[in-house]
């Protein structure tokens, strides 16, 4: 893929597809590039396609982990400098990188510079989103039409801009098919994240797919800005 996985990190990051869809590699380039650009650990955490989404109440199962120095994966020509990452002989659904920073004279890392996640399935986003739109929303608030269907979240906006998923989502899920004034008490599990740990830009339109948990039987989503409030929001039992 030629395209720039990531609008804003220290890195041009790029994917080339393996062989049959399977593994393939990160490239991560920097122009023009200086000795600091390269100290500090990075790290690749990929997920295969099936645990891309929430794993029931957070299970962190199924991670590929990779943390190195540049020197592993990293060369310098004249003033660029490129990284190329194998990722894991399986289909990727979704990729976290990142890069800490070193402290001045502690070799280990002392914070988070910069980081970045983006989905890698397109084609079975395109697939989901082509059902989904042969049904009904379950839900939705005039931003993204929401489906529930087949213990899945599927969430649609076309056309997209970027200012349409720059706030974050918030996905309140609650154990039992509660009554509205325990639902306003707030025991849900809340399951709240950003566009790009889910969603991905799909031939002009957003979509956002993610696996409920099992035992949810009630739905609260939308999208909340610091400033504005709840932007749009919806409640809905899956079905």
């Amino acid at each position: 893929n030629t395209a720039n996985l990531v609008a804003q990190s220290a890195f041009d990051i790029r994917f080339v597809p393996g062989a049959g869809g399977d593994g393939g590699e990160l490239g991560f380039l920097r122009t023009p590039c200086v000795e600091g650009d390269t100290h500090g650990r990075f790290h690749v955490r990929a997920r295969p396609v099936r645990t891309a989404d929430l794993a029931p109440w957070r299970a962190r199962l199924g991670f590929h982990h990779r943390q190195f120095y540049f020197p592993a994966y990293g060369d310098v020509f004249d003033d660029k400098c490129l990284l190329r990452v194998p990722l894991p002989p399986w289909p990727v659904a979704n990729v976290r990188v990142g890069q800490y920073k070193l402290g001045p004279l502690n070799p280990e890392p002392r914070g988070l510079e910069w980081h970045a996640s983006f989905r890698l399935d397109w084609d079975r986003l395109r697939a989901v989103r082509q059902a989904a739109l042969a049904h009904e929303p379950t839900g939705g608030g005039g931003v993204f039409d929401v489906y529930a269907r087949n213990g899945e979240l599927t969430y649609l906006r076309a056309p997209c801009a970027a200012e349409d998923v720059r706030p974050r989502f918030f996905l309140h899920v609650f154990p039992d098919a509660p009554d509205a004034a325990s639902r306003d008490a707030g025991r849900f599990d809340n399951l709240d994240f950003d566009f790009a740990e889910h969603g991905a830009l799909i031939d002009g339109g957003c979509v956002v797919l993610l696996t409920l948990p099992r035992e949810a039987a009630w739905v609260r989503t939308g999208q909340f800005d610091p400033d504005r409030g709840v932007i749009w929001q919806a409640e809905f039992a899956p079905p």
